[in-house]
């Protein structure tokens, strides 16, 4: 399908902004520049307390594609979901307020949308630091390729190529409109928000196209910390997984380790003090280890296969899940400072 042939429905771009002074006119520059010009940008100010309201009107200025939203800070989801019932096109996607996009981002995603007649496409993703010359990204193999949705539900649990993030996608408003619930936890919101949505996609389009550029903070990898509505997103998996099962036997034992891997990410977040108020979860992940010992490797990597199965008593799995949230931190960092590095996946 050539440009010129490109059916020029309208794309409903959703950002929610949070004291963003210090990124949004690099973000909302690499939107103008777009090569697909038939969209809309949905800017929710979430209560921004800096110069992010004042940056927004003079960037936007006259140009009627652009929609601000002024709200008392609710956080992200609440955002997001107003944003979304705003949306009047077609199709919807969404941006983060530090994050910049190539100007062809919603071209591929459009242009894969129609061509090949399916209800989601993802393309691919670069992750930098400072230096958008030196983002690092993993290739998807094949490079292109089309998924029909029982294929989406291990994908979605091997959590590789699909990864949990709203950004590298393009939706059919409607998908979304029909689960535009406010969640009442962040942990994991996007990913689960991803998982309901497959019982509407029957077919996802995936692009190996390095489109997207997702800031990294250092920061956030290592400071995250635990929120006791965080378990309602274990509570929300466990619903959602129960359900599709219920009607796909076969994919047990791949949600049984997926929920390990959910798990493993939340202990993280934990202090010592909530690890031991949160003891019967920290039981739970060990009878789930031992049950699905030979189903890990699928969504764990030998590091964290390692760590698991070390894992002994409050006070050692505490210094264990530190050991590994430290060390992903390394990792992430010296992708950054070695510059252009690619693996696939």
């Amino acid at each position: 399908m050539e440009k010129a042939d490109l059916e020029k429905e309208l794309v409903s771009v959703i950002m929610p902004v949070y004291n963003a002074e210090k990124y949004i006119e690099i973000a909302l520059h690499s939107l103008m520049a777009q090569t697909y010009q038939t969209f809309e940008v949905i800017l929710v100010n979430d209560g921004s307390t800096d110069k992010s309201s004042t940056l927004i009107s003079e960037l936007i200025d006259q140009d009627k594609r652009f929609k601000v939203l002024t709200i008392t800070n609710h956080g992200q989801g609440y955002a997001r979901h107003l944003g979304i019932q705003s949306a009047t096109g077609e199709y919807l996607t969404f941006m983060d307020s530090d994050d910049i996009v190539a100007p062809q981002w919603l071209e591929v995603m459009v242009t894969a949308m129609q061509r090949h007649h399916v209800e989601m496409v993802c393309v691919n993703y670069a992750e930098f630091l400072a230096d958008i010359n030196l983002a690092y990204h993993q290739n998807f193999v094949p490079q292109t390729l089309t998924m029909a949705q029982t294929e989406l539900y291990t994908e979605w649990c091997l959590d590789k190529r699909f990864k949990g993030f709203l950004w590298n996608k393009l939706f059919r408003t409607e998908s979304i409109l029909a689960h535009n619930e406010i969640a009442t936890f962040t942990y994991m919101e996007d990913s689960l928000l991803i998982l309901e949505l497959l019982d509407k996609v029957q077919s996802a389009y995936f692009d190996n196209q390095v489109v997207y550029y997702y800031r990294f903070n250092p920061a956030g990898t290592i400071r995250s910390t635990f929120k006791p509505n965080d378990l309602l997103a274990i509570e929300t998996f466990e619903k959602l997984a129960t359900k599709i099962v219920s009607n796909n036997p076969q994919f047990e034992a791949l949600f049984a380790v997926r929920l390990i891997k959910i798990q493993l990410f939340l202990l993280m977040r934990m202090s010592y003090q909530q690890l031991k108020e949160n003891r019967q979860l920290l039981t739970k992940f060990g009878k789930l280890i031992k049950l699905n010992a030979n189903s890990l490797p699928l969504v764990l990597n030998r590091l964290d296969l390692w760590l698991v199965k070390c894992m002994r008593g409050t006070m050692f799995s505490f210094i264990m899940l530190k050991i590994r949230g430290i060390l992903i931190w390394i990792q992430r960092i010296s992708r950054q400072i070695c510059g252009k590095f690619q693996k696939s996946v």
